[in-house]
């Protein structure tokens, strides 16, 4: 039985790992889809007012198109967390109704077991967490003590240097 947990641990840890590693990717590509866009529209032989209406339907469209794209990448992400594969739906509304299908399949545990099954996991992914932030804040800590003791030797150093280096005080006549 701890062997089964213990493998069921190192699974969810690779899981985590490779979802910290896709999120990231994400965060990239949606770092690069907001950069700023500059187009260069032809406006020679428009009045002002026909430019202006034109470069308001322009706007107007940057931010619906940016708009849908944060939508999509919050389906994808949440489709993501509850394991769904995104590559395998083809749009936008088959992405939502496999993540509706997949809370409200989750949402309801029908049997005792599957209940505690549900609850079991649940404990075992924010045990998961909290080892791993434990983890990350002893990998820190013993990084700052390093830091402190190599400090600590410098200001040895220099005492001793200071110590061994005689003050020449000027003489008051």
């Amino acid at each position: 039985a701890k062997e089964a947990e213990e493998k069921a641990r190192k699974e969810a840890e690779e899981q985590a790992r490779l979802a910290e590693k896709a999120a990231k990717e994400q965060a990239q590509a949606v770092e690069v889809v907001e950069a700023p866009v500059e187009t260069v529209v032809a406006t020679e032989g428009l009045n002002p007012q026909d430019e202006k209406e034109a470069m308001e339907i322009l706007d107007g469209m940057r931010k619906k198109i940016k708009k849908e794209d944060t939508e999509t990448l919050k389906l994808q992400q949440e489709a993501k967390e509850l394991g769904i594969s995104t590559s395998e739906a083809s749009s936008l509304a088959e992405i939502e109704a496999m993540v509706k299908a997949k809370k409200a399949e989750k949402a309801k545990p029908k049997t005792e077991a599957e209940k505690l099954e549900a609850t079991r996991k649940e404990a075992l992914d924010k045990l998961d967490f909290y080892e791993r932030v434990v983890r990350s804040v002893a990998r820190e800590e013993a990084e700052v003590a390093g830091y402190y003791q190599i400090m600590d030797e410098d200001i040895k150093t220099t005492e001793a240097i200071e110590e061994a280096t005689p003050v020449v005080e000027p003489v008051q006549q």
